[in-house]
């Protein structure tokens, strides 16, 4: 009598189990968490009809489905700006995520722009499709052999504009040189 309870609360059990499935929700979460991709040692560029617009240089480079994340990466940028000027912006960091236009860059920030600005700070956004950086962090910049010291910046590279916040400029002369 016990075996037939048995095979029958066995029976109901599977036909339940049939019918209720899994939670698909649960699965595409642990999906977005795994990377597609993942590149060791990697260059990769990006290129138009014209020219090559960006190259992403890595030690490690995940790519999600709605993110990648780049360690020990420098990423070159052509900046064109309004005056017709061809320069680039090169920037490193220890620690790059980027989600759609926006990247942000994270750990020993260096930010170099042409051979006339070079930045440093822990933290730097920047939005590829406007080509404007900014931050909220303390920087150190060396523009045209000065130094500048500040709480934040804002750099507009198209229109060729910088903004600072509680900045210290110092000129350095040609006798301290």
């Amino acid at each position: 009598m016990a075996i037939n309870r048995f095979i029958y609360i066995l029976f109901i059990t599977l036909i339940l189990l049939l019918f209720i499935g899994f939670d698909k929700e649960s699965i595409k979460k642990e999906d977005i968490d795994k990377p597609m991709l993942t590149f060791y040692d990697s260059t990769m560029y990006s290129i138009n009809e014209k020219e090559v617009n960006q190259i992403i240089q890595s030690k490690k480079a995940l790519r999600f489905k709605t993110k990648d994340e780049i360690y020990d990466g420098t990423i070159v940028i052509r900046a064109n700006t309004k005056e017709g000027d061809n320069l680039t912006d090169t920037i490193s960091a220890l620690y790059i995520v980027k989600q759609g236009n926006n990247i942000k860059f994270l750990n020993e920030v260096k930010y170099n722009r042409g051979a006339f600005i070079m930045l440093t700070t822990d933290e730097l956004e920047y939005n590829i499709q406007t080509k404007i950086a900014w931050n909220n962090m303390p920087f150190t910049a060396i523009y045209n052999g000065n130094k500048l010291e500040g709480s934040s910046f804002y750099v507009d590279s198209v229109n060729s504009y910088f903004k600072a916040r509680q900045a210290h400029f110092e000129v350095i002369s040609n006798k301290d040189k």
